[in-house]
Formats: structure tokens, sequence, C-alpha cells
């Protein structure tokens, strides 16, 4: 059976990925192209210490950058973690933090959504990418950081889709229920 490209991964394939293929090299937004280095391991947590550009960053691990907003990671003052970064397998939402994307072997910025400089041009995003699953985590997280632009896209929603996006991203706001994620 092969496998979609958004919705095959695991946290698991993720761990096996990075086991099997140390050192990578990730290109920046500059173009150019730098080794990630692993300084340490956490036995029984999705977290990982790595180091990248000279920069030491406390990295989770995750199969797709939207999971940080469902394990409520970006909920920092109410569950204090140290995480500064994220390693996904594919980045598909806009997040506070740099991503590590497995898949495109790129790292992206804080707030920075993959493909997606401007949510209101209509060439970069378009409607039909806006309803899939993907596109909406891309909409999403980018209206969990704030960003104008998606702002500006969520407006030109219809009222019944503005006010189902606004709940969601309301409800991310807050921690979810159960314990928390174990990144120390």
């Amino acid at each position: 059976m092969s496998r979609r490209r958004y919705s095959g991964y695991r946290y698991e394939d993720v761990l096996v990925f990075l086991a099997q293929h140390t050192p990578l090299l990730f290109e920046n937004s500059k173009g150019r192209v730098c080794e990630l280095q692993f300084d340490g391991v956490f036995t029984f947590s999705r977290s990982v210490r790595v180091r990248y550009q000279e920069k030491v960053y406390q990295a989770v691990v995750l199969a797709r950058s939207s999971d940080w907003y469902h394990y409520s990671l970006n909920c920092t003052d109410r569950w204090k973690h140290h995480v500064n970064a994220v390693i996904a397998w594919t980045h598909d939402s806009c997040l506070s933090v740099p991503v590590f994307s497995l898949e495109e072997r790129r790292v992206y910025g804080p707030k920075i959504a993959a493909d997606v400089e401007d949510f209101t041009d209509e060439t970069q995003f378009p409607e039909p990418l806006r309803k899939t699953a993907f596109g909406h985590h891309m909409l999403v997280g980018a209206l969990m950081c704030l960003r104008p632009d998606a702002q500006a896209r969520l407006a030109t929603l219809k009222p019944s889709t503005q006010r189902r996006i606004r709940a969601e991203v309301r409800r991310l706001g807050m921690r979810r229920r159960g314990g928390p994620l174990h990144v120390p």
C-alpha cells in the first residue's frame, strides 16, 4: 500500500528516518545548506537537542508541524517546556518556532508557512488548497501566529466558515485535556 504525501507518516516513522539518515543537511532561507547535528536524545520523550548553524535548539519530533497545536505545545504560559524548535516530516502549519522539515530538507523560520508568503494572494493560496486539510492547517497556524494576511483572508470567507475557524483557533489556544506530551 503506497503512502499518501500528507497523512502517511507517523512519529515513529520520523524517528526511524532520523536514526538512519544522520547527519542531515538542511537548506536555510538564504539557500545555504548546513548540517543538523544531534547533541543528545532523551530516551522517554519526543525531545532532542540539535545544533544548527552554531545555535543549539531543544527540538520536539513530530510527524506534522500542525501537531504542535494538537499537543498544546503553544500553551507555554500554562505548561512550561523548553522546546524552541520542531523537527517534522511535513511542514503544514505556521509556528512561532523554527521548523526543520524532513520532507523538503528545509528550515522554516518562525511564523513562516510552507510555500505561502501571503495568504491573501490567490495564486499562492488558492481556494481549492484552502479547502484541503493541508491548506486548512496552514491557515489556522497563521491565525494562531496572528499574521495579518491570514486575518484578511479569513475575513473574505463565508460567515459560518469564519465562526468555525475562529472557534478552532480559540480551542487550540487552550491546553488540551489529558496529560501533557512528555518533553523535558
